[in-house]
């Protein structure tokens, strides 16, 4: 299986979202924070796939965004964790966006399909500097690892509808080629079920994923390439029983 979650276009089922949005309001009351959110990489910037329900929170879910100046985007660009402290005391993060709304304190990690193409990532944001807490980034990996795990099984059950397809599609083949075929006894054409008469080669080209590739049997290039006198073949052509 080939395929990548983009090209199969992988949809997640409503019982798994809810538990991301239960996994994300847990987050902010346990770490005390006033946002947390699953962000989604899309083609063109990115998505607030699901936001914590909290009141302080002024990111909402579905909201677009561009990424450029985002904790998110490094964070996704990198496939690494990012922790800031304080965005006002960080040259590198002081004039960016969420800092000038206020959000200074960031923790996040990326999330992963199976395959190792990014999905997006998982974050909490606060209003107030925070100092580094092995736990909270425990905790924070802990629900990462259940929403990758979520991601892998949806992304599974996909490949495998997929699958499923393709061999429904090949029996659907064969089952054209199944029961009696009407064929001419003479140049071999075989009638159709609309009754036009098609050469072999086609009838089957045109049910199948096969095509023909041809050659001379050894009993038709005796026939039509017969021995000349002076050849092997000739010779013991010739000699009697």
């Amino acid at each position: 299986m080939n395929d990548t979650p983009a090209t199969i276009d992988v949809v997640l089922p409503e019982a798994v979202v809810r538990q991301w949005q239960e996994l994300l309001d847990l987050i902010t009351k346990v770490m005390k924070v006033p946002a947390a959110l699953i962000i989604r990489a899309r083609k063109k910037g990115l998505e607030v796939f699901r936001a914590s329900d909290t009141p302080e929170n002024p990111i909402k879910a579905g909201t677009r965004m561009d990424p450029e100046g985002l904790y998110s985007e490094k964070v996704i660009n990198t496939k690494g964790k990012l922790f800031v402290p304080n965005a006002l005391k960080d040259e590198s993060w002081k004039d960016t966006p969420r800092a000038r709304v206020g959000l200074i304190s960031y923790l996040g990690f990326p999330l992963l399909w199976p395959n190792g193409e990014v999905f997006g990532s998982i974050c909490t944001l606060d209003t107030k500097e925070r100092a580094r807490s092995d736990t909270e980034e425990a905790l924070l990996v802990h629900f990462r690892r259940l929403v990758e795990a979520h991601l892998a099984l949806a992304y599974q059950n996909k490949a495998l509808d997929i699958e499923r397809e393709r061999l429904e599609k090949a029996l659907n083949e064969i089952h054209t080629l199944k029961g009696l075929i009407p064929i001419c006894a003479s140049c071999k054409k075989i009638r159709d079920d609309k009754g036009f008469w098609q050469a072999v080669e086609v009838y089957v080209r045109d049910r199948t994923e096969a095509d023909f590739t041809h050659g001379v049997c050894p009993e038709c290039e005796k026939r039509l390439y017969p021995p000349e006198p002076g050849d092997d073949d000739y010779e013991e052509a010739c000699a009697p029983n």
